[in-house]
């Protein structure tokens, strides 16, 4: 009897006799037996199991049931995942609870995707030690994906992503890119794709057209294979920094199936199998870092990735991230009168004239970046005698610089807000209704994301910029006090008797040059400050 049949007949004899029970649950049967054929039809269903039998052929641990002294393979593919409010494509499950601490998977190295793959299969005249290793597993990946059902690897192929499904800013259309618009990564994605761009035609002439025994029809190795191949490793590949002959860069398949979240510890790396200390032979291995629930997602950690480079490489941003930033560049302005001696300066300690670009994490800001304000907005009577030279910018130099650096940074936050074509309320607004919300497309929610994370630091870096001034030492305007000397403390600054505001004669911003934004100078500004601008445009936006 089939397995429908079986079914049926135990409902009958449940049942009884009663025929409309009966033909209920017949017709419940057939929906049943329906879906799951269905679901054996499943494209994505038959390519997860095919991968698994892969996995199992190539000597990865996948066994579903118990073995002789081993539990059944704690995990499970899930072909549809979400977080954040988001879908995340395939990851990985806790078959049954896992504890903190337990090993997930080993992999066998070979079975990765390397330099060193890349480097036994064309030669080490193609591949050299010292190329790139993105451009050498690019290559491997364009060929191996062209052979089809004949690469060692079409099963895991078979479960990986198209680059639309990832769809990494960098990849995004021109229209699409104008939602970044005032974020450092709408720059940032243009400028890596135009990057891959470049890296595509050397790889072509270099290699492709040099080695054609080694790359038959080349012609097939086409721009939009090798740009698939760096959206797989941008956001799949994995560091093995633990690997004995150094660190590798390497595909890990199975493993990079798990998704990002930015509070789990779990990373993707090498070990020595077998005998610890003794044995020579490495494998890929993943540890739980807590317990988990039975068919709770697990995680592991992509690294403490802000939205900008989680947008940019990933293709996602999240709306509660603890590791997001914003970058400033700031750098020395030709039109500094003491332009000479700190370009000497600069010069003598390595960075020239290059802006330098500075991570604001939320309320905080770098100690390296109040140390570069100091020099770029430094003034002959903030040193006294001291030679710029020979001056510790690390240190306090006057009351009066430490206030222009803090009011220079917080106009600085002011400056980059001003580049966003919304606000941060209306960002927000945006978020909290959630019906709107889902009806955008994941692009523009994806945008919103960032540009509301960004914009909150930058507000709170202004706050916390104010605050600071509030601690300062006030200073005496047009007063014959002494300067204080250059690498005093605040405690010293603090001793001195002056207690009224300081009132600066010019704007306090001039000689500091932002990166890809107009020159912040006190000349020809409007009246309007940019936070009235900003409220100004909440106000019009209302109306």
């Amino acid at each position: 009897m089939s397995d429908q049949g079986d079914l049926l007949e135990q409902m009958r004899r449940s049942l009884g006799d009663k025929e409309d029970v009966y033909e209920d649950a017949q017709t419940e049967s057939k929906m049943l037996m329906q879906g799951l054929k269905d679901l054996d039809r499943d494209p994505n269903m038959k390519a997860n199991r095919a991968f698994m039998e892969w996995l199992a052929e190539e000597g990865v641990y996948v066994q579903t049931e118990s073995t002789w002294g081993r539990a059944p393979h704690p995990l499970v593919i899930s072909s549809t995942t979400e977080d954040d409010g988001e879908t995340c494509g395939r990851g990985l499950l806790a078959r049954e609870s896992l504890s903190e601490g337990e090993l997930m998977m080993t992999i066998p190295l070979d079975l990765c995707l390397t330099r060193a793959g890349a480097q036994e299969i064309f030669g080490q005249e193609v591949i050299p030690d010292n190329m790139d290793e993105y451009i050498a597993i690019s290559l491997l990946l364009m060929t191996e994906k062209l052979k089809g059902a004949s690469s060692r690897w079409k099963p895991y192929f078979d479960v990986l992503p198209d680059a639309a499904e990832v769809y990494p800013s960098y990849i995004w259309a021109d229209e699409e890119l104008e939602l970044l618009r005032g974020s450092p990564v709408y720059a940032a994605s243009k400028s890596l794709r135009n990057k891959l761009e470049r890296e595509y035609e050397e790889v072509k002439t270099r290699i492709l057209d040099r080695y054609p025994a080694k790359f038959p029809n080349a012609e097939k190795y086409s721009k939009e294979l090798f740009l698939w191949t760096f959206v797989m490793l941008f956001s799949r590949a994995a560091r093995l920094s633990l690997k004995i002959g150094g660190e590798e860069l390497a595909l890990v398949p199975y493993a990079d199936l798990m998704n990002h979240n930015p509070y789990s510890r779990t990373y993707i790396d090498a070990q020595r199998s077998g005998m610890p200390l003794i044995s020579r032979t490495e494998e890929v291995a993943v540890y739980s870092d807590r317990p988990y629930k039975q068919f709770e997602q697990v995680f592991i950690s992509y690294g403490e990735k802000g939205n900008a480079d989680l947008l940019l490489l990933y293709g996602f941003a999240l709306e509660r991230n603890p590791f997001n930033s914003v970058e400033i560049s700031v750098g020395l302005s030709r039109e500094d009168p003491m332009y000479e001696q700190k370009k000497g300066y600069l010069d003598r300690s390595g960075r020239g004239l290059a802006s330098v670009r500075f991570p604001l994490q939320g309320n905080r800001y770098p100690s390296e970046l109040v140390d570069f304000l100091r020099l770029l907005l430094v003034e002959p009577e903030d040193l006294g005698m001291q030679p710029l030279q020979t001056t510790d910018f690390n240190e306090p130099i006057s009351p009066s610089l430490e206030r222009r650096v803090l009011q220079t940074l917080g106009s600085i936050c002011e400056s980059y807000l001003e580049q966003y074509a919304t606000t941060v309320e209306q960002d927000e607004a945006l978020i909290m209704d959630k019906g709107m919300f889902a009806t955008l497309s994941r692009q523009a929610r994806m945008a919103i994301k960032l540009r509301a994370s960004e914009k909150k630091i930058l507000q709170a870096t202004i706050a916390a910029s104010k605050e600071e001034l509030l601690k300062l030492p006030s200073v005496q305007a047009g007063s014959g006090d002494k300067v204080v000397p250059a690498g005093r403390t605040f405690d010293t600054m603090r001793e001195k008797a002056n207690v009224v505001d300081a009132v600066n004669t010019r704007d306090m911003t001039a000689w500091v040059e932002l990166k890809g934004q107009k020159q912040i100078r006190g000349e020809g500004k409007s009246d309007e400050s940019a936070a009235e601008r900003r409220r100004r445009r909440r106000k019009d936006s209302r109306r």
